[in-house]
């Protein structure tokens, strides 16, 4: 099931590179729907998906919806990463950069 999920998340990256963001979500989606089927939602790597839908909002601007995304990946990786684990920074700078664009909205 894993691979699976892997090639769901690879195919979106694909899209998204070529600025497909329609097509990028669409496999995002299909990936988060298989990784349920087989994990709990508070598993890290679901925080990974998360975060990956995020950063398609935010670069269609659709500033409200990439942080609900963000905030899912924070969560999740609240409940299982101690508190100096590098990735939380990053969920922290990316809700950051969301409220300075939401600022000049």
């Amino acid at each position: 099931m894993w691979r699976l999920v892997t090639s769901h998340k690879s195919i979106p990256n694909a899209h998204r590179n070529k600025d497909d963001h329609v097509r990028a979500l669409e496999s995002y989606n299909q990936a988060v729907f298989l990784f349920k089927q087989a994990h709990d939602e508070n598993n890290p790597s679901m925080a990974m998906l998360y975060n990956s839908i995020g950063m398609i909002y935010d670069q269609e601007k659709t500033y409200f919806e990439d942080l609900k995304f963000y905030g899912n990946s924070l969560a999740i990786q609240e409940k299982n990463l101690p508190v100096d684990y590098p990735d939380l920074g990053s969920s922290y700078n990316n809700i950051r950069m969301f409220e300075d664009s939401a600022a000049n909205l």
